[in-house]
């Protein structure tokens, strides 16, 4: 009984010491799943991302599916940079 209770307390001071050398050596890892940085969008970049069931017969209507999410958010950028110049261009754009 006590063998059992302090080899699980041996396994979480090693588990602890090997997750904190790794996050002093390699910064911020996530031993559990997947490491920090994984689906965080750079602050220089503009990035979408999306998915669908299947395999390769769904991989064009996956990368339609992720061009309508880029240009959704390229414009939806520009409308709040931009207010009443992009307005202006819509409704010049919708009339013709």
């Amino acid at each position: 009984m006590f063998e059992a209770i302090i080899l699980g307390m041996a396994k979480s001071l090693a588990s602890y010491l090997f997750g904190g050398y790794l996050k002093a050596h390699y910064g911020s890892v996530e031993i559990d799943g997947a490491p920090s940085w994984y689906g965080q969008e750079p602050k220089e970049a503009i990035c979408v991302s999306t998915y669908r069931n299947g395999g390769l017969s769904q991989l064009d209507d996956t990368k339609r599916d992720a061009k309508i999410l880029l240009n959704r958010k390229v414009l939806s950028n520009i409308a709040v940079l931009f207010p009443k110049t992009f307005d202006a261009i819509v409704d010049t754009s919708v009339s013709k």
